[in-house]
This record gives C-alpha cells, structure tokens and sequence, in this order.
C-alpha cells in the first residue's frame, strides 16, 4: 500500500482491517512502527464505535504491536510469530506501518537487500497460517507515479498494489487498486474521510517484544 505523507494510508487501512474483522472475523496484526500510542488508543476505537461496535468485542480480532522487528532478521521474525502463537493470536491479516522501519539496516535501493527483506516478509506469511502481509510504504522520489521506493523487487513480485491518493477539497480517499494478481486491477475505490470524535481509550495489547 503506497501513499503520500498526509494520504491518510494508515487510516485507510485501519479501515480495510475493520472491515476483514466484520465481514471475515479476521484476526489482525497491526505493526506500528512509526507509532502505536494513537492507532492503539484513538484510531482503532474511534473507527470501530463509528461502525455501532461495542470495543469489547474487538479484542478477540485486534493487536497492535509497539515493537518494531527487523524482517530482514529471520530471528526478528521467529521471536515476533512465536510471541502471538504462545498467546493464542495467529493473524489472518498482517499490516506492516511502515515499510522503512522494519528494514534494519538493509538498504532498500539494493536489489540483495530487496530480495531479504521479500524473503523475510515471505517467511513471515508461510509461518504465520499464510497471513496476507500488506506493507505501507512511501512513493519514490519521482511521486506517485514512479511506484514505491527501493528496488523494483518490492513490487515486482507483490501480490497486489494499492495506491492512495487524498483529495483535500472534497475529503475523499481513493484506493486505485494498480496491481491484483487474483482480483480486478485498474479500478478505484472511495471512502469519505470521518470527522467524529475519540471516546475511552483501547485496551487492545501488545504482545511482541524485541531483544
């Protein structure tokens, strides 16, 4: 999932999320790399109250991790899926927020380094019940248009893509599903941004610690 800073990618899909939880019950996995005090607290309950939901409910489908792993570090990955199999948490649904902090130090321009990074996102999903992995990711510098940053590699062999844009004037996301190897591509979707307000704070935990 690429977008701009200021698309509202994150909000989007905390949006796809709720909706795997309602239609699917998809248990969901949300690493928060740049952040998890807002989406843990705010974010998730505030767009799950406005569906008619009752936060109690959500706990059994929802984490939000607060650690960021390496997924270039095969021992990053095993500790990170053994911590939510011992409690009983496997994933349906694994979003990455984002892509530049989970890398390490690899160097996401470098095809080697690309290639690692896939491989670990790739054992991520063959250990975790073959969760479908969605990594937010930033544009190239050439904007939307040139695709994600780093190496072709990322994209190339991804199962999907999906483009965010944000129209300031009408407060409208679009999703331009670019890529779907099993779906329909070429084809946008639209969501009205919400201006409804936070209540009580999430309860939703953490389970996943790094080191």
């Amino acid at each position: 999932m690429i977008g701009e800073t200021g698309s509202h990618k994150s909000g989007l899909a905390i949006m796809l999320a709720l909706n795997a939880i309602e239609e699917q019950k998809a248990r969901v996995l949300y690493i928060a790399a740049e952040g998890a005090l807002g989406i843990e607290k705010y974010r998730v309950p505030k767009a799950w109250r406005v569906r008619g939901n009752k936060l109690q409910e959500l706990d059994a489908f929802w984490r939000t991790e607060d650690e960021t792993p390496d997924l270039s570090d095969p021992r990053d990955v095993d500790a990170l899926i053994k911590a939510y199999r011992d409690q009983d948490f496997i994933p349906d649904i694994v979003f990455i927020d984002v892509l530049t902090l989970v890398a390490g130090a690899s160097n996401i321009n470098e095809t080697h380094d690309a290639t690692r990074l896939r491989a670990g996102r790739g054992h991520d999903r063959a250990r975790v019940q073959r969760a479908t992995v969605v990594l937010i990711h930033h544009p190239s510098r050439r904007g939307m248009s040139g695709g994600g940053s780093g190496s072709a590699t990322l994209w190339q062999l991804a199962y999907f893509q999906l483009d965010v844009y944000y129209d300031e004037r009408r407060e409208v996301v679009k999703l331009f599903v670019k890529k779907a190897k099993d779906g329909k591509s070429s084809r946008s979707v639209y969501s009205k941004k919400s201006r409804t307000t936070p209540k009580t704070p999430s309860t939703t935990r953490s389970l996943f610690s790094v080191g």
